[in-house]
């Protein structure tokens, strides 16, 4: 792991890093042009990722995300109350938890993984 970051609240952007570990408390974060494969545990804020060479890794209580230009795999491990926007994904796009309607994504060239869309009103048997 070439950084390892503990952010509490507040704005940040990361820029020209390798593999990097996240640990994002509250605000806005922008990671951008990285060299490796990306790790976020976020907790609210807006969430921005683009032109990353490696994987994505994300879990995210709340705010909305942006990911863009990745060289390989994107995966949500949980999308909190915002909306997800995916595009230009060289490998696989997974999301394991979140609402099925808040995910958008465009130009993955591989596969798409996402929750079942919940269905609206009762259960009726």
């Amino acid at each position: 792991m070439d950084a390892e970051i503990d952010d509490g609240s507040g704005e940040a952007t990361l820029s020209g890093l390798g593999d990097m570990e996240v640990d994002d408390g509250s605000g806005e974060l922008y990671v951008e042009d990285i060299r490796g494969s990306v790790e976020i545990d976020d907790g609210s804020g807006e969430l921005e990722i683009r032109d990353v060479q490696g994987d994505v890794f994300v879990d995210d209580g709340s705010g909305s995300i942006e990911i863009r230009d990745v060289g390989q795999n994107v995966m949500a491990y949980e999308i909190g109350s915002g909306a997800i926007r995916v595009s230009g994904v060289e490998g696989n796009f997974t999301v394991r938890g979140g609402r099925f309607e808040r995910i958008r994504y465009s130009d993955v060239r591989s596969m798409v993984d996402l929750p079942e869309p919940r269905r609206r009103g009762r259960d009726r048997r």
